[in-house]
């Protein structure tokens, strides 16, 4: 089985049987479905629940290095969608090789000004407004802010992140776009299941950053207070 339970960092859980678990499909490593639960189900919900994202339509995935931006982009493409990545340019070639047809690199190019426009924009970094982003939605797109640790990131404390929070919701009133302003998934046992199914067959691979064993639970928690972690952490339980 696989999923999302209470507790962590142990040998063993309990889990009821409508937790939010699966079984685990055989080609997929205990290593790889032990990094999917919370990011691969942020990064599905996003897309496709709150952002109703369909095949053919265009997305940007701001802050596509990340734990939850690696499976955006690889949902998004399991989806249908053609899919713009942006990110730093040591990731590069990382969003290149998870099937990324465009990738912005934010050091040298700030996407908001780019003149495209895009059906979907799913804002993990936080490093813009939506009055910044509206510039790149498609008329009658939406806009998806995923999380608050993006954000704190960028904003180096929580009263930032509620203020972007709000600036957000203030700002999109009489907006012709949806806006769905940082919302917080919710681990569900028919998304677990989904997930399993898309690594089952090669459609999304987690990107793990690095890996340490169960004595090595601090460094691992230092390595991801940086927030610069390339994907998933993972933490091997012999």
């Amino acid at each position: 089985m696989f999923g999302g339970g209470k507790g962590g960092f142990a040998e063993y859980i309990c889990v009821r049987e409508t937790d939010a678990v699966s079984k685990k499909p055989a080609p997929v490593s205990f290593e790889a479905a032990g990094v999917v639960a919370v990011a691969g189900c942020t990064a599905l919900q996003a897309l496709r629940d709150h952002g109703r994202l369909e095949s053919g339509q265009t997305v940007l995935i701001n802050g596509a290095s990340g734990g939850v931006g690696t499976f955006a982009v690889q949902i998004a493409r399991a989806l249908g969608a053609k899919v713009t990545a942006v990110c730093s340019t040591r990731n590069v070639e990382v969003a290149r090789s998870m099937g990324a047809e465009s990738i912005i690199d934010y050091t040298k190019t700030d996407f908001t000004r780019s003149g495209k426009r895009y059906d979907l924009v799913v804002d993990i970094a936080g490093s813009h407004s939506f009055s910044e982003c509206s510039r790149v939605i498609a008329k009658g797109g939406t806009q998806v802010g995923v999380g608050a640790a993006g954000i704190q990131q960028q904003a180096a404390g929580t009263l930032r992140a509620f203020g972007h929070f709000l600036g957000t919701r203030i700002t999109s009133i009489g907006s012709s776009n949806r806006v769905v302003s940082l919302f917080i998934a919710s681990l569900k046992k028919d998304d677990i299941a989904f997930l399993g199914e898309l690594m089952a067959d090669g459609r999304v691979k987690p990107v793990i950053d690095d890996r340490f064993s169960f004595e090595q639970v601090p460094e691992a928690l230092r390595q991801q207070e940086k927030l610069h972690a390339r994907g998933k952490i993972a933490i091997a339980i012999a």
